[in-house]
């Protein structure tokens, strides 16, 4: 349909980095469409990730917000296993915080990232952020500093047990899966484990 041929217009054009046209071609879906139908959902979250890789970071936030607020709305529609509600408030919240930060709002930002490990415990990028954040006091490092120890212990079990399966030859089906899913976790954790914790 329409709707589709806009989603991969703007895919494509995406790739070839032509970032207006774009964001043209999803809020073109985005003005007929809405939050909780399918292609309305697509688009609003592409033109959220479009806009936050071009560090326009408040408008990413609002675009996501549609979706959130939908969600809440009408918490029956998002209940098919797809979609996880937690992890796109915790979306939400972590792109508010990076807009906080840029406009050095630190307490709000603050409060975003706590949302947003609330609403998501295992996203690195949120660890990450509270990590860097500055000005923190004593027990916002601490605090930061077990999560990331914890969640460094989850990723290298998950990475033994990933790879113990990626080297079953009766597995092999499913390799490229699992290496993918490999891959994911060995660079989650060296982003954790980077740094001065």
């Amino acid at each position: 349909g329409r709707h589709e041929q806009h989603l991969e217009a703007a895919k494509r054009l995406t790739d070839h980095l032509l970032y207006v046209w774009a964001e043209r071609e999803l809020r073109q879906v985005l003005a007929v469409t809405q939050p909780a139908e399918s292609f309305g959902y697509q688009a609003r979250l592409l033109l959220s990730s479009l806009l936050y890789d071009l560090q326009r970071e408040r408008e990413s936030a609002e675009a996501l917000k549609t979706i959130v607020d939908a969600m809440e709305r009408e918490p029956g529609l998002w209940q098919d296993g797809e979609n996880d509600p937690g992890s796109l408030r915790a979306l939400w919240h972590y792109r508010c915080a990076m807009h906080d930060g840029r406009v050095g709002d630190r307490p709000q930002q603050r409060t975003h990232l706590e949302e947003a490990i609330r609403h998501n415990p295992r996203d690195a990028d949120v660890l990450i952020a509270m990590h860097r954040l500055p000005d923190a006091d004593p027990p916002w490092r601490e605090m930061t500093k077990i999560r990331i120890q914890e969640m460094s212990r989850n990723s290298l079990q998950a990475a033994k047990k990933y790879e113990a399966f990626a080297k079953n030859p009766l597995q092999q089906r499913l390799r490229t899966e699992s290496d993918d899913r490999l891959e994911n976790l060995y660079n989650e954790f060296a982003w954790l484990v980077s740094g001065d914790l």
